[in-house]
């Protein structure tokens, strides 16, 4: 089996997907890069893979030794950032690795995301090299299911701050398509024991279907035990009300262009990835149940 280089390892997904190798007892080496001392060794605990840990900042990984065997040859799996992929990228060339698997976002097809741009710019620069190395890019909707995302989790808390009403745009009706971390870390699992349907695609990685934001404020508030009055107001006033809560409450669980994308639809097809690797996520109602009975971090802060 090819040996696995793994950033964002310390991560959510990376320590779930860590689970995932040990569970198929996989046999290729797998090269931990983080700068974090313990939780390297908290995922060395009750593991029967052969997990090697490098001290990396990612910022400056290209002063690893270049001449280690353990790279050539390699799958890389990025999970740790977009905008480390220009350097992960170059690392890969210089080192010989044959795969790199780079964890992006779907924000790139915002047209409310201001930093859409550089998000393409940077997928562009990947695979113009993929005649020089295999890349396949992946494209996670908003992440849930532990108290550390920023994107439900924020909301749960928004709503727990509330008594009796909560703003929504356009009535709620725009479409959203969360997934659950879980869901992500089989994904990468499957793309790798998959490589020959895998190799050089790309893939967006969403919830098994779209949900109306309204729907979600409701399946929140139903978890919360509350009950709110959902107010329609437009886009403008909601961002002067925040900004009032920021100036008076320093409140910010929310940046503009989070606001922005309230109005925006963000439903998305996920049949490549069921074709090619039997992806097969839940449905958000479920998910959210699954993490508040099982994940200690996101149940203990869902309800505080």
């Amino acid at each position: 089996m090819s040996n696995i280089i793994l950033t964002g390892a310390t991560g959510n997904t990376g320590r779930y997907f860590i689970k995932l190798l040990d569970r198929s007892k996989y046999r290729g080496k797998i090269i931990v890069l983080s700068r974090n001392e313990y939780k390297k060794k908290e995922l060395s605990k009750k593991s029967n893979l052969d997990v090697h840990h490098i001290y990396c900042d990612i910022n400056k990984i290209n002063y690893l030794n270049k001449t280690k065997s353990l790279f050539k040859n390699s799958i890389f799996l990025h999970i740790a950032g977009i905008n480390y992929s220009k350097k992960i990228l170059k690392f890969c060339l210089s080192n010989k690795i044959k795969w790199l698997i780079a964890v992006h976002t779907s924000g790139r097809f915002s047209k409310y995301k201001s930093e859409a741009r550089k998000y393409i710019s940077i997928d562009k620069y990947l695979l113009k090299n993929r005649n020089k190395i295999g890349v396949t890019l992946l494209y996670p909707t908003m992440i849930y299911g532990t108290y550390k995302d920023g994107n439900i989790h924020k909301l749960v808390s928004a709503l727990q701050r509330f008594f009796f009403f909560f703003p929504v745009v356009n009535k709620g009706s725009s479409l959203i398509q969360p997934v659950y971390f879980k869901d992500l870390s089989k994904a990468y699992f499957q793309i790798i024991k998959n490589q020959k349907k895998t190799f050089n695609k790309e893939y967006i990685l969403a919830g098994k279907k779209a949900i109306k934001y309204i729907e979600v404020l409701n399946i929140i508030s139903k978890s919360l035990k509350k009950n709110f009055f959902f107010i329609n107001i437009n886009l403008s006033i909601i961002l002067i009300f925040y900004k009032i809560l920021h100036l008076l409450f320093n409140f910010k669980l929310f940046n503009y262009e989070m606001m922005q994308r309230m109005q925006e639809n963000r439903n998305f097809s996920i049949s490549p990835a069921i074709n090619d690797f039997k992806y097969n996520p839940l449905e958000f109602q479920k998910g959210l149940k699954i993490a508040m009975k099982t994940d200690y971090t996101f149940k203990k802060n869902f309800y505080r």
